[in-house]
C-alpha cells in the first residue's frame, strides 16, 4: 500500500501543492493542481530545489539545464515539462504527472509475488523506452540543429508506467545536451552505478550508445528478475562496471533464455561501444523481429490492464485519496479567493507584495506610471492591472489627481511582511570564493571528531613515536638513508601488504599497502578529512558539509556514504574525491629528509574505512615530481660523493609512466655513468641537459632504482617480504 504523503493544500505561485511525491539530495517533487479558464484544472508534478541548495550556482545551473532539455522534448514516451519558474528565489519545474508506477515498483511487486514478468510485457516496456530514447537522441531545436542529448541515467526508477498503459522516460536531471550552460568535464561521471556503461564508469566521453547499454541492463533485469552487476559497495560496483564482463551473470542467471534473446543482451551490453547497437532504432528492430517471430502481441491498453491488476489495491487507495483531496482543494480555493492578497509584477520581472487592496492602492499611487504592471490575486496568474475591475476606480482617481498636480498619496505599510523579489545582488557571496582570511572555519575543525565519527579520522595522530601503540615492527630504518619514494617503489616491487609508519620531527603518517598498492593513509589533521577536501575542491560549501555531517551522524553512516545517498555525489566522483584525499595526505612526506620509518606486516590493525587502491609506483613517481627544487638539491648534496651504478636496462618498467622527455633524460644520464662517476658528476650533467627538471629526474632515477648509490645502505630484506612461518 502506498504511504500517505498527502498534505494540506498550500499555494505555490499559480499552483496548489497537494502531495509529497519524493525527495532527493538536492530537490523534492510534489504533486500539484494547476488551474485555467472555465474551471479547467490538471495535476502536475512540481520539482523544486531544496532551500539549502537555492544559492548553489552549479546545482541551479544543472536544474535549469534539465528544464531547457526537457521543455524541448514532446513525445508520447517522454515526460513533458510545462513550465520553468522562480518563486521567492527558488527555481521550480512543472512537469507532466504520470498516474501510475515506475519500472522499479513493477520489478519489486513481481519479486514479492515470486513471479517473472511476462515476456511480452518486458519486451513492450523496453521497446517503448527505446522509442523515447530514439526521439531524445535525435531531437532538434526550433532551428533544426541537433540537441545531442544523452540521458545518462536510464534506470528502473526513471521509466514511468501509467495506469493507462503509457511508458514514459523521465528525470533528465543529469542529461547532457547542447543546451547546457555549463559543461561536465571529461573524467567526471554521473548516474546510478548499477546502470552505467563502462565508459561512463570510467568518466570517458559518452555518446548515445551509453544509454543503450543501460537499456540492456534493464532488459536483463526484467527477464531474469535479478541484478546484473552485484557488489559489496559502490566502489566495488564501479570496478565491476569498468570490466563489464557479463558472461558469468549470463551463465548463472540467464541460462534459460533462447539464443535470440541472448543476442539482444550481448550486443546491447558489449564492453566496446562500437560493438553495440548503433542507435535505438536498430535495437527496436531486433526486439520487434523477436516479438513477431514469437507471436507476442502487446498494446498500451493491455499493459494498462496488467498494471491495474498488479497494483489494484494501491490504485484504489490513491483514487480514494484524490477524491478526498478534491473537497479540501475546493475549500482552500474558496478561502484564498475571499482573503487573497495582491502581488505586483513590474516590467523587469521583479515582484512586490503581498498587499491588501488598501495598501495596493497606496502602492499604485506612488508609482510614476502603471504601464507594464501586472497583478495577481492569491494563486492566480499575473494579469495587466487594467483587467482588475475593482481597481479601475482607483486608477481613474489617481490619473485625475496626477493631471491636477495633487500631492501623491503616501504609501502605507503592507498588512503582511513585505517581500521584494528582484535580481540577485551583485558581488560574490559564496564563502568558498572569498579570500582565505575571510572564509568561515570548516565545519569539521569547529569541534573534535573522533575516529569512530562518520566524518572523523582513520587513526589518532601518532605523536609518541612511529610505532607507538602498534605491533612490533618487522624492520625499521632512517628516512635520511631511504626516502619515501624509494620505500614505496620497493614495497610495490615486493607486492607487500602491511603498514609503513613514518615520523619526521613533529609529523607522522601511516600508509597502508595491499599487494603493493597504496589503499589508505592515516589522517593527521582536520584539513585532511574527507569533508575538508570536498570543500577545498568546491564539491561542497561549509554549510552543505555541516548538513552532510549531521545527517551522517543521525544515520550512523560514513560521510562518503551520506554524500552518495543524499547529496547527489556519484560513486566515480566519490572515488576521485577519496583519491584526492589520499594524495593530499601523501605528498608532504616526500619532502621528509630526516626521521624514522617502520614496517608492520599484514592488515590486522587497519582502520575500517574505504580502500582506494592506487599503484604505489605511480604514487612514488607523482610524489617525486612534486618535490621542491631545494629539497631535491638537498637530497643530492647528501650523497654527492657516492659512486653511482646503473641497472643493466634503463627502460621504464611496467607501472612507471615516465614521460618521453623524462625517459630520454634517464637514458642519457645512464649512458654518462662510468667508472668513478659520482652523484655530483651526474648532477652537473643533469643540469646541463635540462636545468628545469634535470636534478629531479636524476633523483627520481635513484629513488626508483634505475641508478644505484654505492654508499647508500641497502633496504632491509624484511621490508615487504613474506613473513617467516614462526613470526
Amino acid at each position: 500500500m502506498p504511504p500517505n504523503l498527502s498534505m494540506e493544500p498550500v499555494a505555490f505561485g499559480p499552483y496548489v501543492l497537494t502531495e509529497h511525491l519524493g525527495r532527493g539530495g538536492m530537490a523534492e517533487v510534489l504533486r500539484a493542481r494547476s488551474f485555467g479558464a472555465a474551471g479547467f484544472s490538471r495535476d502536475v508534478a512540481i520539482k523544486r530545489i531544496l532551500p539549502v541548495f537555492a544559492e548553489d550556482e552549479e546545482f541551479t545551473a544543472m536544474f535549469v539545464d534539465e528544464a531547457r532539455t526537457m521543455v524541448s522534448l514532446n513525445h508520447p514516451n517522454v515526460v513533458q515539462v510545462y513550465d520553468l519558474g522562480e518563486l521567492d528565489g527558488y527555481y521550480y519545474m512543472a512537469m507532466e504527472y504520470v498516474f501510475g508506477k515506475d519500472l522499479l515498483d513493477l520489478l519489486a511487486a513481481s519479486s514479492r509475488a515470486r513471479q517473472r514478468l511476462p515476456r511480452e510485457i518486458v519486451l513492450h516496456v523496453i521497446s517503448e523506452t527505446l522509442r523515447g530514447l530514439s526521439f531524445v537522441h535525435g531531437a532538434c531545436d526550433m532551428y533544426g540543429q541537433p540537441l545531442q542529448i544523452i540521458h545518462r541515467d536510464v534506470s528502473p526508477s526513471n521509466v514511468m508506467l501509467s495506469y493507462s498503459g503509457h511508458v514514459k522516460l523521465g528525470d533528465f536531471g543529469i542529461a547532457k545536451s547542447r543546451l547546457q550552460t555549463r559543461l561536465t568535464a571529461v573524467g567526471t561521471q554521473k548516474g546510478k552505478f548499477g546502470y552505467m556503461s563502462p565508459e561512463q564508469a570510467l568518466g570517458e566521453p559518452l555518446d548515445a550508445r551509453s544509454d543503450l547499454f543501460a537499456v540492456g541492463v534493464l532488459l536483463f533485469e526484467c527477464l531474469t528478475m535479478s541484478r546484473l552487476f552485484k557488489a559489496d559497495d559502490e566502489l566495488d560496483a564501479m570496478r565491476i562496471l569498468q570490466d563489464a564482463n557479463v558472461e558469468p551473470a549470463f551463465e548463472r542467471r540467464a541460462a534459460f533464455l533462447d539464443d535470440a534473446t541472448l543476442h539482444l543482451l550481448r550486443r546491447s551490453l558489449a564492453r566496446d561501444p562500437a560493438d553495440r547497437y548503433p542507435n535505438a532504432l536498430a535495437f527496436i528492430q531486433d526486439i520487434d523481429t523477436l516479438r513477431v517471430r514469437e507471436g507476442l502481441k502487446m498494446t498500451n491498453e493491455r499493459l494498462g490492464s496488467f498494471l491495474q491488476q498488479v497494483f489494484a489495491e494501491d490504485r484504489e487507495v490513491e483514487l480514494q485519496r484524490r477524491r478526498d483531496e478534491e473537497e479540501r482543494v475546493r475549500a482552500f480555493l474558496r478561502r484564498e479567493e475571499s482573503s487573497a492578497d495582491f502581488e505586483v509584477q513590474a516590467a523587469d520581472g521583479s515582484t512586490d507584495g503581498p498587499f491588501t487592496q488598501e495598501t495596493l492602492e497606496a502602492y499604485l499611487a506612488n508609482q510614476d506610471h502603471h504601464e507594464g504592471l501586472r497583478i495577481r490575486q492569491g494563486i492566480g496568474p499575473f494579469r495587466p492591472v487594467e483587467e482588475f475591475r475593482e481597481l479601475l476606480p482607483v486608477l481613474r482617481r489617481l490619473r485625475h489627481q496626477a493631471s491636477g498636480n495633487h500631492e501623491a498619496v503616501k504609501p502605507l505599510s503592507p498588512s503582511r511582511t513585505h517581500h521584494r523579489a528582484g535580481p540577485a545582488p551583485s558581488g560574490n557571496t559564496d564563502p568558498i570564493a572569498a579570500p582565505a582570511a575571510d572564509r568561515p572555519p570548516l565545519a569539521p575543525a569547529a569541534r573534535p571528531i573522533g575516529p569512530d565519527d562518520p566524518g572523523g579520522t582513520f587513526l589518532p595522530p601518532a605523536s609518541s613515536g612511529p610505532w607507538a601503540a602498534s605491533a612490533i615492527p618487522r624492520c625499521i630504518g632512517s628516512l635520511a638513508d631511504h626516502g619515501v619514494g624509494m620505500l614505496l617503489a620497493h614495497i610495490a616491487e615486493r607486492r607487500g601488504t602491511g603498514t609503513l609508519i613514518l615520523e619526521s620531527g613533529d609529523s607522522a603518517r601511516r600508509i597502508f599497502f595491499r599487494d603493493g598498492q597504496v589503499v589508505q593513509a592515516s589522517t593527521e589533521g582536520p584539513e585532511e578529512r574527507l569533508g575538508a577536501v570536498a570543500v577545498a575542491r568546491g564539491i561542497l560549501n561549509p554549510k552543505q558539509l555541516q548538513e552532510a555531517l549531521d545527517r551522517a551522524r543521525e544515520e550512523g553512516r560514513r560521510l562518503g556514504d551520506t554524500l552518495l545517498r543524499h547529496f547527489g555525489l556519484s560513486p566515480h566522483s566519490l572515488f576521485e574525491l577519496c583519491v584526492a584525499q589520499l594524495e593530499h595526505k601523501l605528498w608532504p612526506s616526500f619532502a621528509w629528509t630526516s626521521g624514522e620509518w617502520a614496517w608492520l606486516d599484514g592488515d590486522d590493525d587497519w582502520p575500517n574505512d574505504i580502500e582506494v587502491p592506487l599503484p604505489a609506483l605511480r604514487i612514488a613517481l607523482d610524489g617525486l615530481r612534486r618535490m621542491q627544487p631545494d629539497t631535491v638539491r638537498r637530497l643530492i648534496d647528501g650523497w654527492a660523493d657516492s659512486p653511482v651504478g646503473r641497472r643493466s636496462s634503463t627502460e621504464s618498467p611496467s607501472g612507471v609512466p615516465l614521460t618521453g622527455h623524462e625517459l630520454r633524460l634517464l637514458k642519457r644520464l645512464g649512458e654518462a655513468v662510468g667508472q668513478g662517476s659520482t652523484l655530483a658528476h651526474l648532477a652537473a650533467r643533469a643540469l646541463a641537459e635540462d636545468e628545469s627538471i634535470g636534478l629531479r629526474v636524476l633523483w627520481t632515477s635513484c629513488a626508483l632504482g634505475f641508478l644505484t648509490l654505492d654508499k647508500q645502505p641497502p633496504l632491509p630484506e624484511a621490508l615487504a617480504s613474506e613473513a617467516d612461518d614462526d613470526d
